[in-house]
């Protein structure tokens, strides 16, 4: 779309970000009959997964059946662009199984992109948004980076890790987001702190990539997925899935006592460590560093090998979570294995 074409023009709902929570807050507001405009930094990216490219696990599976159950997009992407189904805990009750998918990234993004371009309601705008537009107290829409403004008594923010970010490497930081991306929003952050918000920072962490055809696959334990029928949408049908002798295997290895080591010797040049405020971390989904620290008589922690898409050479190291120097993570990765890192 032409960004001149809509200046001025007015939307029922305007959502800024592309990502999960944007594409189900612009498509369930769609299917409510209202007129939408979503804003993300880039049309192709939409749904993309910068982190971990996989869906559902221990409690957000069921979210999602959740989200598909009030009419929400996320369990039919899942369903047809997965490249593993896994049932976790299946030895134990279904209380507590629960549906993970490794997920293709690149069709899922793909799959999010064209499935909202067939929405009749909702406009795609590729932009970045300067901030949100204020009178008498009231929202009545946002400017955009280009000066253009646009206008909605509703403004839904699902920003994500684009709303101010900082990346850290060791003692590097830059303010940009995932992938280096240097559009990001800067603005709002300020505009919600000056409308009384209290803003708190969330720390996630990111590990390295390595190279699928540099692994040494026999010195890991396969990780297969689940012959069973699973699905995350009830709407998915046989056809939408993928059959289980088509599915990719994950990996498993471990680190060890020369691991955490280099961990403990290097503990000084995690931000994670040395830097007060960076933020909280995910609960279940603690940093190496973390693991460390707070599970010292463990010698061992889980690292599984997940490929990242059938287009891609890149495979996912879940377990690895890391603020360290780049050249720490790779003495980190050589000790278990020898690979080739991607940045």
């Amino acid at each position: 779309m032409n960004n001149r074409e809509i200046e001025y023009k007015k939307y029922d709902i305007i959502v800024i970000g592309g990502g999960h929570a944007g594409i189900e807050a612009a498509c369930i507001s769609s299917k409510l009959g209202k007129n939408v405009c979503l804003i993300t930094l880039s049309i192709e990216k939409t749904g993309f997964m910068h982190c971990n490219p996989s869906v559902g696990g221990s409690a957000k599976g069921i979210v999602v059946r959740e989200i598909d159950a009030l009419g929400g997009v996320m369990g039919k992407a899942a369903d047809r662009t997965a490249l593993q189904f896994k049932l976790l805990n299946s030895s134990s009750g279904p209380a507590i199984q629960a549906l993970r998918v490794q997920s293709d990234k690149m069709k899922y993004a793909s799959f999010m992109k064209d499935y909202i371009l067939k929405q009749k309601n909702i406009e795609f705008l590729e932009s970045n948004v300067e901030k949100i537009l204020v009178e008498k107290n009231e929202v009545i829409g946002i400017k955009l980076s280009s000066g253009i403004s646009i206008f909605s008594e509703v403004v839904i923010l699902t920003t994500g890790t684009y709303l101010k970010p900082i990346t850290y490497k060791g003692s590097e930081t830059k303010h940009e987001g995932p992938d280096g991306e240097k559009k990001v929003v800067n603005c709002i952050s300020e505009q919600l702190k000056d409308f009384g918000f209290e803003m708190k920072r969330f720390k996630t962490g990111t590990p390295p990539r390595i190279l699928e055809s540099s692994i040494d696959f026999s010195a890991c334990k396969l990780e297969p997925g689940s012959n069973l029928p699973l699905r995350f949408s009830k709407s998915s049908t046989k056809d939408d899935l993928l059959a289980y002798n088509e599915q990719l295997p994950c990996y498993l290895i471990h680190t060890n006592e020369v691991t955490h080591q280099i961990i403990r010797e290097n503990l000084h040049l995690s931000p994670i460590c040395y830097k007060e405020n960076i933020g909280k971390g995910p609960r279940y989904c603690p940093s190496i560093e973390d693991k460390i620290l707070r599970f010292p008589d463990k010698e061992r922690h889980q690292i599984f090998l997940e490929p990242e898409s059938r287009d891609l050479d890149t495979i996912y190291v879940q377990g690895i979570s890391t603020s360290l120097p780049i050249d720490v993570k790779i003495k980190l990765l050589e000790v278990c294995l020898v690979w080739q890192i991607v940045w």
